[in-house]
């Protein structure tokens, strides 16, 4: 019995051997022979070298057809043959797969955004709903998606750090997407808070999100991401040369609140910038506008005299 189970391993890794191969050369992968020279896949993170060359190949759109068509991509990642398996003749909604394959040829050629792009909308599979009106909904798939991502890449014994960069890429994958002209300045700031030093990476990863056959509707998409970049660009240039606060924002607080001047001022104005900051607040207001925020934020009864 332990033999028969032994020699079904044995043929099992050799048949993933051989369909990696398969799948590494019709991409165009380099070197010959898999990760290395090696053909060794009997470790996650041996398969995670595998996937990765195939990803940041030449052709990947080749290599991933060639892995779903062989089985290989049910072994490795069955969360993505969930999505095969979802837009099998569904006329609902686009084809996952065929939009996930696209994002990936189209998104930049590094293994951060490559991955990224493979796992944007693997939570669709998890979260697909379809309403009383017959039309089909993912709601909260990007957030299930980045715990899947979690949980897939440290199967894979992906490195922390790399997980965690992926992880929020897919989280936030539709935010920049979501753009629209009427955002205001607050939030436009809000959104560059929000994603920090990933903004670069989400805006490929966005752009290549973009696979729309309707040539008007993807250039408008691609044009309002141009806009998004130019205007936090000018907002954090324009931040950084002008005082957040109006003079004599002290004494308005003092006066307001009945505060003796001292340490507290300080610690209330360092609050307020924080909210400009952070895209709550609008900079440069009057001191009206400033003293009904700290009212109604409650910070001064918080705050110790």
């Amino acid at each position: 019995m332990k033999t028969e189970q032994n020699l079904a391993e044995y043929r099992k890794k050799k048949d993933l051997e051989e369909n990696l191969e398969r799948a590494w050369m019709a991409c165009g992968a380099e070197p010959a022979g898999g990760p290395s020279g090696h053909r060794d896949t009997d470790t996650s993170g041996a398969q995670l070298k595998w996937l990765e060359g195939i990803l940041v190949s030449l052709r990947p759109d080749i290599g991933l057809e060639v892995l779903r068509l062989n089985g290989a991509l049910d072994v490795m990642l069955p969360e993505l043959t969930a999505l095969v398996e979802l837009s099998g003749g569904e006329a609902r909604h686009k084809d996952l797969w065929e939009h996930t394959v696209k994002v990936v040829m189209q998104s930049e050629c590094t293994p951060l955004i490559r991955w990224a792009a493979l796992l944007h909308d693997i939570g669709k599979a998890r979260t697909r709903r379809i309403d009383e009106r017959g039309r089909v909904h993912f709601f909260g798939h990007a957030e299930v998606g980045a715990g899947m991502c979690e949980r897939i890449l440290k199967r894979m014994n992906m490195d922390s750090a790399m997980r965690r960069k992926i992880k929020f890429l897919v989280l936030f994958h539709h935010r920049a997407s979501q753009y629209d002209l009427d955002w205001t300045d607050s939030a436009v700031r809000r959104f560059g808070k929000e994603v920090g030093p990933a903004l670069d990476d989400l805006i490929a990863l966005s752009r290549a999100d973009m696979t729309t056959r309707r040539a008007e509707k993807k250039n408008r998409g691609l044009r309002h991401l141009d806009h998004l970049c130019e205007r936090l660009a000018a907002i954090r240039e324009a931040d950084k040369r002008v005082t957040p606060l109006p003079k004599g924002l002290g004494t308005s607080i003092i006066e307001c609140f009945g505060i003796k001047p001292g340490p507290r001022i300080g610690r209330l104005r360092d609050f307020l910038e924080q909210k400009i900051e952070e895209g709550e607040l609008d900079p440069m207001m009057d001191a009206e506008y400033y003293m009904d925020y700290l009212k109604n934020s409650g910070i001064i009864e918080k705050e110790e005299p």
